[in-house]
């Protein structure tokens, strides 16, 4: 019970926290919740992946993912060289990839909807977290 729900808090918080900021547990208590509501509703995860699918499909074979990609650059606010730094590759080939991803949605998910593919990404991160083990960055 209470290890659990630490646990959780502790994964939700690494998953919220950017530098410089703190979050109180009772401010990520909202998103300890969503894994349920999640469980309960596949409505949700499929609209995660209808939102995310340009994405996962030009992933299929490929030996990088631009889910992962997606999900650092929403992480780190844009910020291409920690984006960069954490996904262990050049700045160059991170604005590329960006611009792939872009393309591939038809929209720039970093301006106004960037929630809705923040939220998307993280109810693929509870429903589906093979989505985001690729075997290179």
């Amino acid at each position: 019970g209470r290890l659990i729900y630490l646990m959780k808090i502790v994964w939700l918080g690494y998953f919220r926290v950017k530098k410089n900021n703190i979050y109180f547990a009772e401010e990520l208590e909202p998103l300890f919740y969503l894994e349920d509501i999640i469980k309960k509703s596949p409505d949700l995860e499929r609209w995660a992946q209808k939102t995310l699918q340009p994405v996962l499909n030009y992933d299929q074979g490929k030996n990088f993912s631009l889910l992962v990609t997606l999900k650092i650059l929403l992480l780190e606010s844009e910020n291409l060289h920690e984006a960069a730094a954490k996904l262990f590759i050049h700045k160059n080939t991170l604005m590329y990839r960006k611009q792939l991803i872009e393309r591939l949605l038809g929209t720039n998910p970093f301006e106004k909807k960037s929630f809705f593919y923040s939220l998307a990404i993280y109810i693929l991160l509870l429903s589906k977290p093979e989505l985001f083990l690729p075997s290179h960055p």
